[in-house]
């Protein structure tokens, strides 16, 4: 028996999935939303609430042009997950949620090929597929070897309230969640270390007006219009700079690059070893695009595509990519515009 074709099926209710939402309505398709958890929002609701945006709050545009309101410059993570929740209660899209994606395929209809999104709950299928799954579904952690007794964890899934005064914690990574865990556990009176491959940073700060304006359109340009050098940063540059002021401060102690784990601690570049009471990385994520079996992706999770659309598979896009169109995509700040732009050509 076959099943009943919809219009557009979107993978994910985050931010980017409910973009691609609305800007399927504006198609005329009634879009199904599947999502693996029970509520939207992705990461913004699983991150400490308080976690500051790395850019202004008003550029954080959802399509009805909302953002997150509060007080300062950046919204919080709690601010954008309850913009996130009343855009979704004011449009009302058919989300269903416990649905995890375990397959994609291309299935025969009567009238011709259509896509089919495999769930654990069941199949749907489409004439048209949007991937909006986020780049934080797979913690990476570093394949170190040895062995080491003390608690480990991603700092996706580690909250600095755990830990007790006092408590030696090494955190391996110093971008941006590694800058904010290191803050938490400051506060928290715990002694801290970091491993950083080529030491810290110095932040980016936000440029003052009107170079901000500029900088802000700019980044609107297709990158293929930029030097080969500006189109895109795969790392997130640093925009807090409370880790370098608390190195300068001797309130941390930064070194080198982990190589190996050791019983009771970590074993970095030059053979030191460094004790702790627990290892934390804060190295980032894989996309976890696994599921989709028929796509074939980079060493960073990321599928291939041409401005968003699959080159792989036809009706089927993504959004979310980093620099997938302009230096906005991947961040908050461009998931409207990129739905929108990636609709249009999926239409």
């Amino acid at each position: 028996m076959e099943l009943s074709a919809h219009d557009c099926l979107i993978v994910g209710a985050g931010p980017a999935g409910l973009c691609a939402a609305a800007a399927a309505r504006e198609h005329g398709w009634e879009p199904i939303v599947v999502e693996r958890s029970d509520r939207i929002g992705g990461v913004w609701c699983r991150v400490e609430p308080d976690l500051r945006c790395l850019s202004p709050r008003h550029r954080d545009l959802l399509p009805d042009r909302s953002y997150p309101l509060g007080s300062g410059l950046r919204a919080s993570a709690s601010e954008v997950h309850r913009a996130l929740e009343e855009f979704a209660q004011k449009e009302q899209f058919d989300i269903r949620f416990g649905m995890t994606a375990t397959g994609l395929r291309q299935v025969q209809g009567e009238q011709g090929p259509l896509l089919e999104i495999v769930t654990e709950e069941g199949s749907l299928q489409g004439h048209r597929i949007v991937i909006a799954t986020g780049e934080f579904g797979c913690p990476k952690i570093p394949d170190l070897p040895g062995h080491f007794e003390g608690e480990t964890a991603h700092s996706s899934e580690f909250r600095a309230s755990q830990v007790d005064p006092g408590e030696h914690i090494i955190v391996v990574g110093a971008a941006n969640s590694a800058v904010d865990l290191v803050g938490r556990l400051l506060r928290q009176g715990a002694t801290v270390t970091v491993s950083a491959r080529s030491g810290l940073h110095a932040p980016r700060a936000l440029a003052p007006q009107p170079f901000s304006t500029l900088l802000w359109w700019a980044s609107a340009l297709p990158v293929g219009w930029l030097p080969p050098s500006m189109q895109c940063d795969r790392v997130v540059p640093t925009v807090d700079d409370d880790i370098v002021r608390a190195q300068q401060d001797g309130r941390i102690r930064v070194i080198g690059e982990a190589i190996g784990m050791t019983a009771s601690g970590l074993r970095v570049v030059g053979g030191e070893e460094v004790e702790a009471d627990r290892i934390v990385f804060a190295t980032g994520f894989l996309r976890d695009l696994r599921w989709a079996t028929s796509l074939t992706l980079d060493e960073d999770g990321i599928p291939r595509h041409d401005r968003g659309l699959s080159t792989e598979l036809a009706g089927v896009a993504f959004l979310g990519l980093p620099c997938m169109r302009t230096r906005r995509s991947g961040f908050l700040r461009g998931f409207a515009e990129d739905a929108r732009a990636v609709l249009r050509r999926l239409a």
